[in-house]
């Protein structure tokens, strides 16, 4: 594997009103993944600042689970994360994180993570990370995107919590804006943007005062005919007689299935996105893929 390491910037600080100081703490990560002796192996491992791979972990069916390092555990005003992975041919990767995100109290200054997932041909990626904590006066911007060959499959997930209301601590003030977009054989696939404001949090039409948001996002290969829909829909039909809880609601557009969260349990989002995770792999596109769950959730 071929691993560059570069000089690490000055550390974001806080100061002892909470507020960070003008020091900001930029970190990037570049893997790549080849399909190498029937196995996905990350070959090359890029990084400048306090962002790692805790080691690439092989499964028995040639799968890799990638864990993502951030030591300093979240981001003050300032602060930037850029991931970039590039998934060759026939390889099957799995990318998650040991612990939550967090997007620290700023003083107006953004606070930007930034992901760029592109899959080639006859490739599956699986971009898992736990969830996202934003708390009180955050200005947090969350960019995906996903850029899909042809043959290529991915599902990934979102769990955004404004605040912790179990530790009472509540998100009344700031701004969190999440971006995803997905390309798919050249051609735009899928595009949201959540941007917070009072009304949307509050508001019945948006998050109804609720604290946690999530999406599940899987684009199928479609099997017999290009542009045939019956394996969606009848993936939508499986996922809903399968689950039953009223914060989670299931639909699709296309060859892509869409899985809204919208409750006060980070733990009970993940839990049911696992559950969908498993379905999913049990289907005829995601059939030659392995299902196995990354170690680091059982501890």
């Amino acid at each position: 594997m071929n691993t560059t390491v570069q000089k690490e910037p000055v550390k974001s600080s806080l100061s002892s009103s909470g507020i960070a100081s003008t020091a900001i703490w930029k970190a990037e990560l570049e893997l790549t993944l080849a399909r190498v002796r029937e196995q996905t192996r990350l070959i090359t491992c890029r990084h400048e600042g306090p962002l790692r791979v805790q080691k690439p972990f092989v499964q028995d069916d040639g799968s890799c689970h990638i864990y993502l390092l951030h030591p300093p555990g979240g981001l003050v005003g300032g602060d930037q994360l850029t991931i970039k992975v590039h998934a060759e041919p026939e390889t099957h990767t799995v990318l998650t994180s040991p612990s939550a995100g967090k997007f620290y109290r700023s003083n107006d200054r953004e606070q930007r993570m930034s992901v760029t997932l592109n899959v080639e041909a006859n490739a599956h990626l699986e971009w898992l990370p736990m969830e996202t904590i934003v708390f009180d006066d955050a200005q947090a911007l969350i960019d995906t995107r996903v850029v899909l060959a042809k043959d290529a499959s991915f599902l990934g997930w979102e769990v955004l919590c404004l605040g912790r209301r179990a530790s009472g601590e509540k998100f009344d003030r700031g701004r969190v804006r999440q971006q995803t977009r997905i390309d798919h054989a050249g051609r735009l696939l899928h595009r949201e943007c959540l941007a917070t404001s009072q009304e949307w949090r509050l508001g019945a039409w948006g998050m109804n005062s609720a604290s946690v948001v999530g999406t599940l996002i899987a684009v199928l290969i479609p099997t017999g005919k290009a542009k045939d829909e019956a394996q969606p829909k009848k993936q939508v039909a499986v996922l809903r007689a399968a689950i039953d809880d009223p914060n989670l609601v299931v639909t699709h557009k296309g060859c892509t299935i869409l899985v809204r969260y919208l409750g006060d349990s980070a733990e009970r989002c993940r839990e049911l996105f696992e559950t969908v995770r498993d379905l999913l792999h049990e289907s005829e596109s995601f059939a030659h893929q392995s299902s196995e769950r990354p170690r680091i959730w059982k501890t």
